[in-house]
């Protein structure tokens, strides 16, 4: 079952909504009702609609005021406006705001369950389509990590790996340095977060100079490459956060650096 909002501030508007159409048949629960955009926004975050009818002449909060607002907090619902007006820049000004339909009063159950009907089908289009769409995303990642750990280790050879990172529109670090980290044998027990904060202080230091660089996780620890060229700098980024690191957790941790390297091989 797909929910809606009904909102609108004639109150014989909303009854007739509510009980003159036979929603459970059209696979739909009316979840609330109300009477103004500003109550309209609290109704949203309450019941999360999946699809709101609202009336564009409202007071306190109109109707296109309240599309804005929900476009702020990214709504991913459809809306459908009602208006007594056949009024060319309101019309303009919905679909602007991205509205999926408009619709003159007075209103006709048939085409109010039509425009609903459309509305739940393009709903579930633009969902299914957004979910597969997160699952490439995430999949591309595991993907782009994977790589990135085999460059790190030395799997790939450089010229495949090149190859390979531009796929994901990267480029391969070819000089500067290897950092490692690991935990100390305190730490080994709590597992690995406080040790990945310790990799997030470096990265976010070694950006902060304007660095490329990236950073593999495994059981064991960290391993970051970065083409930053003074070892010098390297140093007094990785001590840095190694302090700030051990002052905040109690616990050591190890962590090498490696002379430049000029041709990465892992």
């Amino acid at each position: 079952m797909h929910t809606l909002l009904i909102v609108d501030d004639e109150y014989f508007v909303r009854e007739g909504l509510k009980s003159t159409i036979n929603w459970a048949a059209c696979g739909i629960t009316v979840v609330g009702e109300a009477t103004n955009g500003k109550d309209a926004l609290q109704k949203v975050a309450e019941f999360s609609p999946d699809i709101i009818i609202s009336d564009i002449k409202m007071p306190v909060m109109n109707g296109i005021v309240f599309i804005e607002e929900l476009n702020k907090i990214k709504f991913d619902g459809e809306i459908i406006l009602l208006s007594g007006y056949s009024d060319f820049d309101f019309a303009q000004k919905a679909i602007e705001s991205g509205v999926f339909a408009y619709i003159l009063k007075p209103l006709r159950n048939e085409v109010i369950i039509e425009k609903v009907k459309d509305a739940v089908k393009h709903l579930e289009k633009k969902r299914g389509e957004q979910s597969i769409l997160n699952s490439f995303l995430q999949d591309s990642n595991l993907l782009k990590q994977k790589l990135l750990a085999d460059c790190a280790n030395g799997v790939l050879p450089e010229s495949e790996a090149a190859t390979k990172i531009r796929l994901f529109g990267a480029t391969l670090i070819t000089n500067g340095f290897v950092i490692v980290g690991t935990a100390g044998e305190s730490q080994s027990s709590a597992g690995q977060t406080p040790l990945l904060t310790l990799a997030g202080g470096i990265l976010d230091r070694l950006k902060d100079e304007r660095n490329k660089c990236f950073c593999v996780e495994d059981l064991s620890g960290f391993k970051i490459i970065t083409e930053e060229d003074s070892q010098e700098k390297v140093h007094r980024i990785v001590l840095n956060a190694l302090e700030a690191y051990e002052a905040e957790n109690g616990c050591p941790a190890s962590v090498g650096i490696s002379v430049r390297f000029e041709t990465f091989t892992g």
